[in-house]
This record gives C-alpha cells, structure tokens and sequence, in this order.
C-alpha cells in the first residue's frame, strides 16, 4: 500500500466535457470553499476488531440479520493491536454486507451496516485483497491466498484456481459471473462462463496489474503499472496494448456500458473512452490533487470516485462534470460500493468505513461496533 499522501484542496469544483461526449480541457473555474462535513471520531477497542479480537470469528455467512452483539458484564474492549487495511466493500441488498481487508480481516452486516460480526476466511487466506457478493446466495474473496467463494448459509470456503500465482489484486465480474482475475505479477485469467478458467496473460508478461473489467462479453480490459492497458476482445485469446497517454500508475477501471469506460490512477489521473477503449481521453480535475485508485457508476449517470487523503468526487451526468468533497482527512479510501445513485460506501485504511447517503455529497464515519 502506499504511504504517500498528497495534500488535498478542499474546493468544489466541476470539470466541464464538450464536444462529441469527449472529455475536455477546460480552463480552471473560481474554486467555492466546501463545508468538510463533521465527522464522528472512530470508536477506539472495538470488540471484534483486528488480530486481538474479543469476538470469536465464525466461518459461517449469514443471510439474516445479524444480531446486536452483548458483551459480557466483566468483559474489556481490546485495542487492536495492528490495524487492518480495509480493501473492499460489497452489498448483495440494502441490508446484507460484508467488507475485507487484510490481517484476516472480513466482517458481515445483516441489518444495513448498524451491526457487523466476524466471518472466518480460510485458513490459506491473510490479507484479503477485495470481496463480492454477485448475488444474494453467494460470497467472493480473493487475496493472497488465491480465490475462494461460499454460498449463504454455507459453512465452507471452495477454492477457485483460476491459473494464477496469488496474491490476486483484482476480479471482474459480469452479471454474477466472474469473468476475469488479475494477479500481483501481470497475469490474467479469463472465464467464459465463470467456471472454467484459461491463463490469457502469463506472469511477467505485462507489469503488475490493479484494476480489471469486463465491459462486454468476451471483452477484457485491465490496467497497471506505467499507464498500461491492455484489452482482449475475443475471451482472452489475444491481447493488446491501448495507448493511455500517460505513464503513471492506474488502478481502477469501470464502464458503464461496453463503448464508455473510466480508469483512475496516481496523480489525479483520470482517463474516459467513449470507443470501447480506442481512444482514451485525460480529464481534467484541477484543483483536486489526489492518488485515485477506485471508479464505481451505480448506472451511466452516476459515479464515485475515491482516493488518497479521503478524497471523493462524483458526477451525475455521466462524466461530463465531476464534483469533490472530502469523506475523511487521513484515510486513504481503496473500494466504494454505491447501493443506490445517492448511497454508497467507501473504505480504506485505518478502519476508515464510511457510508454517504446524499450522492458523495457528506460522509459520516462508522464502526464495527454496535451504533
């Protein structure tokens, strides 16, 4: 993870987008000060949290609420005693959740994010790199341990080899199917059809790789090191490399359908293909100066950007504009999950959880504690 944070201007802005629905450069407007929203301290010795736990973790995935967890009279929160980095979010319904991170770090929610309980990773899995709940009947991490999956109610994880070498960084889903997987090494797996897997790119092929989508069937599309992006148009049988014009670090990619695609990258890189990846565009976010590293759209209008410094940006009109405001000072934010067009989730470092229920407009601090 990187300890580098950027300083963050705290101004609204808007990036304008003309011609053809291509992003373009726009001379800076006035910047408007924004009103940080005030933000609850994070409750310090949750029961439950980090390698330290009071609770006691169970392997089992719940599909019903879970229950508000009753301490024992005697008993005395434990500070954790290394802190996790939370490295992904998902919701399978408005009530159901679960959030990873590393130190073995996975917590699921049955009433909304209001209570949280421990869930058991496998045993060959340390540092969680990202989860998914696809659907309601099943659970999707992955992480230095491979790929592993559960169903609801299950009580046992089922590895999925997909031919790479873990750590995995990233899997793509479409639909309820995984589609594609990216491993620390620049390797890529492909899946036509979510269970058989094929290696497309071996390791040390292409530089490490951060960020993976699969914008339409048999399209792949994943982003890395020195501004690679490399495409497959025909389930993974053969690869190329679009030119992204820049050579800084990308971590993110998401389209909103199989022509309009973002990626989001260091240096408040932000690029948009209105081509299916022909062509990619800088867009311009001046003043904001951030380290990107999540895009997520609920549908082709509304999207949240996350990064460094707990820097947020949104758009509603599909990229043309794009307004920041600020989720946290201090916690570097590494997955969104947008359950609505105005609500979504942003996680991060330092057991920074944190839910918006305005659009990104204000964001309000939560922990694995009982609220």
């Amino acid at each position: 993870m990187r300890s580098r944070i950027l300083p963050i201007c705290l101004f609204v802005f808007a990036v304008t987008v003309s011609g053809c629905g291509k992003p373009a450069a726009t001379p800076d407007p006035t910047p408007t000060p924004v009103q940080t929203p005030a933000i609850p301290p994070q409750a310090v010795g949750c029961p439950g949290v980090g390698p330290s736990a009071a609770s006691t973790p169970t392997a089992t995935v719940s599909g019903a609420p879970t229950p508000k967890p009753t301490p024992a009279a005697t008993a005395t929160p434990r500070v954790q005693s290394v802190t996790p980095i939370l490295t992904g979010v998902s919701f399978s319904d408005a009530k159901h959740g679960y959030v990873s991170g590393s130190k073995r770090f996975l917590w699921q929610t049955g009433d909304g994010g209001d209570h949280w309980s421990v869930v058991a990773p496998p045993g060959a899995m340390q540092d969680l790199s990202g989860v998914a709940t696809p659907d309601a009947s099943s659970v999707w991490i992955w992480g230095d341990g491979g790929i592993f999956t559960i169903g609801v109610g299950g009580s046992a994880w089922e590895p999925v080899d997909v031919g790479l070498a873990p750590p995995i960084i990233g899997v793509a889903f479409r639909g309820t199917k995984p589609m594609a997987a990216i491993d620390e090494h620049g390797g890529i797996a492909v899946s036509l059809d979510g269970i058989n897997w094929k290696v497309g790119v071996k390791d040390g092929i292409l530089p490490p790789m951060h960020g993976v989508a699969s914008p339409a069937p048999d399209t792949i599309v994943a982003v890395g090191n020195g501004g690679t992006i490399a495409t497959s148009a025909d389930g993974g049988v053969h690869w190329f490399k679009q030119s992204s014009g820049v050579t800084t670090t990308l971590r993110g990619v998401w389209y909103t359908d199989a022509k309009n695609g973002f990626v989001v990258g260091d240096n408040t890189t932000l690029l948009q293909t209105v081509n299916g990846s022909v062509k990619w565009t800088p867009v311009n976010l001046r003043p904001t100066r951030a380290d990107l590293t999540v895009v997520k759209f609920f549908d082709t209008k509304n999207g949240w950007i996350a990064g460094s410094g707990g820097t947020t940006l949104r758009t509603t009109d599909g990229g043309k504009t794009w307004l920041v405001s600020l989720a946290t000072e201090g916690s570097n934010l590494m997955a969104l999950f947008l359950q609505s067009a105005t609500t979504g989730w942003a996680v991060g470092d330092g057991t920074g959880m944190f839910i918006s229920p305005d659009g990104a407009k204000t964001w309000t601090r939560r922990n694995f504690c009982s609220n």
